[in-house]
């Protein structure tokens, strides 16, 4: 359920999401190093092992299906906040593909500006929600 103010949802600003954020990294950054102990080394010539190529798309699967099914990540769920689409219903699978894919990708190669906005926006919406119409609010325990 929605944390609601007298006038509508409570948006998560920028700095619990980036704790939720580090928290998914750092679940994410334990699998990839199980895998990488699973798997053989690159050769000298390849400029992208497997363990990457894995790793990279279980990160992708891990933001977009648990988004996708759930609303919220592991991170997301641990600080108390939630994607929904910004008219306040649950973000759909091609909202969420949107702002997990090329809504991070670009906030990512604008030097993380993408992610900044969040601060300094009254819905703390970032290039990625501001891409997919979806926002992040906190959530009632």
């Amino acid at each position: 359920m929605t944390q609601q103010t007298a006038g509508g949802p409570t948006y998560a600003g920028f700095w619990i999401r980036g704790i939720a954020l580090l928290l998914d990294s750092a679940i994410l950054f334990a699998v990839s190093l199980l895998i990488r102990k699973v798997t053989p080394a690159p050769a000298a010539d390849t400029w992208f092992s497997t363990a990457e190529l894995i790793t990279s798309i279980i990160g992708l699967v891990y933001f977009v299906a648990l988004t996708c099914l759930f609303g919220q990540t592991i991170g997301k769920k641990i600080v108390g906040i939630r994607v929904v689409s910004q008219d306040g219903g649950q973000a759909g699978g091609g909202k969420v593909l949107v702002r997990e894919t090329i809504g991070r990708f670009l906030s990512d190669i604008l030097l993380l500006i993408g992610y900044l906005m969040a601060a300094f926006s009254l819905k703390k919406l970032a290039l990625h929600d501001r891409l997919a119409g979806t926002c992040v609010v906190r959530v009632k325990s």
